[in-house]
């Protein structure tokens, strides 16, 4: 059975956020301890969970400019553009990204993801 990598990971949790499913796929692609640095702060494991209950904010979401940094064989630092469209307006909204995943009993989780803009 294929376990996906931190990149597949990476587009469906975008992916979900845009289909307004984030939080289950975040509650189950996140470890205990992750934290997600946003524009007004970090958020723990149950704020991030809260956060993407509300409805989507865009409809479509992009990754660009890709970057894999491997730390060890169980640890990548992922680094992209996300290129966000939202319903109504015309101009894309930009966020410089990064994300860590750790392999977990042979799965990949993240562990941390900051996100602001360029």
């Amino acid at each position: 059975m294929h376990s996906p990598g931190p990149w597949e990971l990476e587009q469906a949790c975008w992916d979900a956020i845009v289909a307004g499913t984030a939080v289950e796929f975040l509650d189950h692609v996140m470890t205990d301890g992750a934290v997600v640095l946003l524009a007004d702060g970090p958020l723990r494991r149950k704020e991030v969970l809260d956060h993407y209950a509300g409805p989507p904010r865009w409809r479509a979401c992009r990754l660009e400019s890709t970057r894999t940094v491997e730390l060890t064989d169980a640890a990548v630092v992922l680094t992209y553009t996300a290129r966000l469209e939202a319903g109504g307006s015309v101009l894309p909204e930009l966020l410089k990204c990064t994300s860590v995943y750790m392999l977990d009993d042979g799965e990949w989780r993240r562990s941390f993801h900051e996100q602001g803009a360029p």
